[in-house]
Formats: structure tokens, C-alpha cells, sequence
């Protein structure tokens, strides 16, 4: 009988949570195409991709981790317009936002609500 002890077992988890995210931001750029067509429409195939590892990289870079949250930052990005969304100027909230001590999920939802005024 072989036993596997908790420790191992959430080593086995991660590495199975990060595979599934890995291959779910791979399917990132078609959803995006479909959800934002005429975004979507001047860029090819590589420009999208590009795009989508830019965003997650900036919203690695703040502390977001799991794939709604990489996922949601990237429709952020798509929404505003601005795959550098927080370095553009006139977007201080932003950085602002990114840089508040709370939990992702505060910290998107923010986000989304500001830009929902500042995009729509």
C-alpha cells in the first residue's frame, strides 16, 4: 500500500491546477474573438496571442494567479482598448488599484467597476 501524504498531495494538486490554467489561456485568444470581434478585427492571429500574454504577464506581475482572475484582467485590457492598460496615461486608477494591498478579487472588481465609467 503506498501512502501519500498531505504535503504531497498538494504539490500534486498545484502542478494539476497550473497545467489546467496553462492550457485554459491557451483557448484565451479565440474567446476573445468571439466575445470582441471588431477589436479583434485589425489584429491577426499572433497580435491577439500577444496580446493575451502581455495582459497576463502585467496581472501575474500584481499578484493574480488563478485563471478567472488572469482571465478577467485580459478582458480588462480588450475592454479599455489598451493592452497596457496600466501604463497609459490618464489611467493612474490603474496602477492605483493594482497596487492596493487586498485580495484579487477586491482588487479586480475595482477595476471592473471603474471601467465601466471610464470605458462604456
Amino acid at each position: 500500500m503506498i501512502t501519500i501524504r498531505d504535503e504531497q498531495m498538494a504539490v500534486l494538486r498545484a502542478d494539476a491546477e497550473e497545467r489546467s490554467t496553462e492550457s485554459r489561456i491557451r483557448e484565451l485568444p479565440r474567446s476573445l474573438r468571439a466575445i470582441h470581434p471588431r477589436r479583434c478585427e485589425s489584429l491577426d492571429e499572433a497580435e491577439v496571442e500577444a496580446w493575451v500574454h502581455e495582459a497576463i504577464e502585467v496581472a501575474r506581475s500584481h499578484g493574480f494567479t488563478r485563471f478567472d482572475e488572469l482571465a478577467r484582467y485580459v478582458h480588462l485590457t480588450f475592454v479599455a482598448g489598451h493592452r497596457d492598460l496600466h501604463a497609459r496615461d490618464g489611467c493612474g486608477w490603474v496602477r492605483a488599484i493594482l497596487s492596493w494591498e487586498e485580495e484579487p478579487e477586491v482588487r479586480l472588481s475595482a477595476l471592473e467597476t471603474r471601467a465601466r465609467k471610464e470605458f462604456a
